[in-house]
């Protein structure tokens, strides 16, 4: 399998259970206490119980896959009820396409996860929602790649300019870029530096 992480990076990787070194494969694994990670789209898994983890991942992928269909379904379901005005209904025809075609992207985006295969009843995540850990998860950061990714440069172009304005002339080499959000400030640091 071709992993992201290169054979000569496995040196900077260690288990996230102990500590102890990886054996780069299809499947690492840990040479010390000899649990295995696995590897989704190419890159090795290593979170302390990777399917709970994964899991995670997975349920709530699901979950706001199934919020964006029930909200198009809304909008429709506001369409044909008759008492909207034209201007109103092609918004909400608007909205209700752009839903649908956001559940859509995600569904493709995210096919490494399995996102498409094992979907629960709607009710299903409604449900289970509050009883997922509040910590970081697939959608703890979902604003933050919207905004660094998607809705306009200013405000990347802003952080990118008094990071380097505090960085100087210098080419900083390697650098860490902690609490990154959605990456876009160390990709910018990558790509200009």
């Amino acid at each position: 399998m071709d992993m992201a992480v290169g054979v000569d990076h496995w040196t900077l990787l260690a288990c996230p259970r102990c500590g102890g070194r990886l054996a780069p494969g299809d499947e690492p694994a840990c040479s010390a206490c000899g649990a295995g990670y696995p590897v989704v789209d190419g890159v090795p898994w290593l979170c302390a119980d990777p399917a709970a983890a994964l899991g995670d991942w997975r349920t709530r992928a699901r979950s706001l896959v199934s919020a964006l269909e029930q909200q198009s379904a809304r909008y429709r379901a506001a369409i044909s009820s008759g008492e909207t005005r034209a201007n109103a209904r092609r918004r909400l025809e608007l909205l209700s396409d752009a839903c649908s075609d956001h559940a859509r992207r995600l569904t493709s985006l995210l096919a490494p996860l399995e996102v498409a295969a094992g979907a629960a009843a709607p009710e299903t995540y409604a449900a289970i929602g509050a009883a997922l850990p509040a910590g970081q998860g697939l959608t703890s950061y979902y604003a933050n790649l919207h905004r660094d990714w998607c809705w306009g440069a200013a405000e990347n172009e802003a952080g990118f300019a008094a990071v380097d304005r505090a960085i100087g002339p210098g080419n900083p080499g390697r650098t860490l870029v902690l609490g990154c959000g959605g990456g876009r400030l160390a990709y910018d640091l990558h790509v200009r530096q």
